[in-house]
Order: structure tokens, then C-alpha cells, then sequence
């Protein structure tokens, strides 16, 4: 399964988290009393959030309608992603605790790293997740009030932002779809020799005076469907651009096209692979770092090695 498929089904599943779980207030009737917890708190008036294990901490906060990363609150921040953290999170803090709790170990929350803070009203509560039980349902711990609750497998999903990153919940730039009738140059070069200058003139793609239309093809299918599939790095350090190959670029495309009556250009610059069938790539004007597959680059990288013949 490819890196772009990844990102796409842990976003549905936060999607279809929201669904799940709005109205709902988890509990197992085998272990609980089926009283909700009095410590519940409605999603619409969480303002702060966070998720953490021993590999990493992600903080959220709310500013009007607006949720941000707090690393980095310049961040592009899938907006769409919040619904389904937030109803997990209310599914937590509304879960029934259980009744005459063994030790903490009977429940893998002795020594458990998993966790989910939440604030509403100036109130933050902070949630650990401990083993599955028999039923499905998930041990929690509430350090608070030191109860332990069971809440859905559904709510407890959440968790699995933390196999990724928050540049997973990144909104990614939309390219454009540049086609035979928008095209109006290209510069193509590669690791080495003279780069590849196409013009369009009448209709037809030339290099200097030889018409490349039918060579070009193919190019310009890819130059139709190009879109970056992750966010690998939103802020890159020093040096990054080096362990990425992106200083010494495989290909370097500069395409100028006609969109809203004016023309405008891109710049992508094709580094290293990343594994599983991706290159790291930058855009002009954008300094992140992020992830195209390289089926999608096929005939790009092979006019950037080789050129046209």
C-alpha cells in the first residue's frame, strides 16, 4: 500500500470516526454500571487537545472556529480532520467508569504511554489507554479522578495519528493541471547535460524548430496529473534539502501556462527516493518538503536522464 493510499485511509477513518461516535457516550455493561462519568465534556466546547507516546507529542488548540498546531500555528491544518478527535475525545471524557476497579496492571494501565488531553472550560483531563478487553471495548485511565473507564474501539482509533505524523492532518498543495492547450514552455533539467527547452507555437510543442509534439506526449499526461501525496517535511532544517537529494536534483521542471487569462510558472524539483515508490520533491515559492510517487514522474525523470531523441 502506497504512502498516498496510507494518508488517505487514516483521514477516512477520522471521517468516519465522527460519524461513529456523535452522540455517543461509550461503556461496556459487562464492567460498568452504565452511569455516564460525571466528568463528561461536550466536543463543541473542547478548546484544547493533545495526543502523545513515548515517540511523540501532538498539541492542538482552538481560536474561534480555527484549530491549530501549536508547534507551529502557520501549519496548514486539515480543518476537516477536528470533528473526529474531538468526538473521540468527548467519547472519553462521557465513558462510564468501572465498577470496583482491580490493579492497574489487570488492565495493561500500569505502566501504559498512550494518552489524550483535553480542555473545555479552563477543565483538562487527561486520558491513558491501557489493554483491549474481550469485548472489543478499551481500558482507560483517567488521571484525574484515577477512575478507569471502557470506551469503544471506534473512540479509541485516534490513536492511530500517532503512527504517523501531524504531517499527516496537512493540507496539501493542489498543483495545476497543466494541459496541451495551457502550455506554454517548459525547461527540463537533469542531474547532468543541457537541459530540454519546449515552446508551444501554433498548436505544437518545438524544441528550437523540430516539433517534439508526439515525443511530448506522454509528458504531458503526467503534466496533467501531477499532485504531491504527503507532507514529509513542513519546516525543513539546515541540511534537510541535502538528505533529501534536493540539492543535487535527478530533475528540475520549470513549466510556464496560461490559467485566469495570465501566465503563471511552477518550479518542481525532483530529489532522492523515498522508499515504497516515492521521491522527495520541493515546489517554487513553497519551502516544505514533500512526497510525489515516482510512477507519476515516469517520463519526466527519463527526459531529465536521457533527453529527447
Amino acid at each position: 500500500m502506497n504512502h498516498r493510499m496510507k494518508r488517505l485511509l487514516r483521514l477516512a477513518a477520522l471521517l468516519l470516526l465522527a460519524a461513529l461516535l456523535a452522540g455517543c457516550g461509550q461503556q461496556a455493561a459487562s464492567d460498568t454500571d452504565g452511569q455516564q462519568a460525571q466528568t463528561a465534556l461536550p466536543a463543541e466546547g473542547i478548546t484544547a487537545l493533545s495526543l502523545s507516546d513515548d515517540r511523540q507529542v501532538m498539541r492542538f488548540r482552538r481560536d474561534g472556529e480555527t484549530w491549530y498546531w501549536q508547534d507551529d500555528e502557520t501549519f496548514p491544518l486539515d480543518q476537516s480532520a477536528m470533528p473526529a478527535l474531538l468526538e473521540a475525545a468527548a467519547a472519553m471524557t462521557a465513558a462510564a467508569p468501572v465498577q470496583d476497579p482491580q490493579e492497574l496492571s489487570a488492565y495493561g494501565l500500569d505502566d501504559a504511554q498512550t494518552s489524550l488531553s483535553v480542555t473545555a472550560d479552563g477543565e483538562t483531563l487527561t486520558f491513558t489507554r491501557g489493554d483491549q478487553a474481550a469485548s472489543g471495548d478499551w481500558y482507560l485511565r483517567c488521571a484525574e479522578d484515577e477512575s478507569v473507564r471502557m470506551v469503544s474501539d471506534n473512540a479509541v482509533k485516534v490513536f492511530q495519528l500517532l503512527d504517523g505524523s501531524v504531517y499527516d492532518l496537512a493540507v496539501l498543495p493542489q498543483l495545476p493541471a497543466v494541459t496541451s492547450d495551457t502550455l506554454r514552455a517548459a525547461a527540463i533539467q537533469g542531474a547532468a547535460g543541457d537541459p530540454i527547452h519546449i515552446r508551444t507555437v501554433d498548436g505544437a510543442r518545438k524544441v528550437g524548430t523540430r516539433d517534439v509534439t508526439a515525443q511530448t506526449a506522454a509528458l504531458m499526461t503526467e503534466l496533467s496529473q501531477l499532485a504531491v501525496t504527503a507532507c514529509v517535511d513542513y519546516d525543513p532544517a539546515e541540511g534537510a534539502a541535502a538528505v533529501c537529494g534536493l540539492d543535487a536534483p535527478d530533475a528540475v521542471l520549470t513549466v510556464t501556462y496560461a490559467a485566469g487569462g495570465k501566465e503563471e510558472t511552477l518550479t518542481l524539483t525532483v530529489g532522492a527516493p523515498i522508499g515504497n515508490g516515492g521521491r522527495y520533491v520541493t515546489l517554487s515559492g513553497d519551502a516544505s518538503i514533500y512526497r510525489m510517487e515516482e510512477t507519476s514522474l515516469v517520463q519526466l525523470l527519463t527526459l531529465a536522464e536521457t533527453g529527447l531523441n
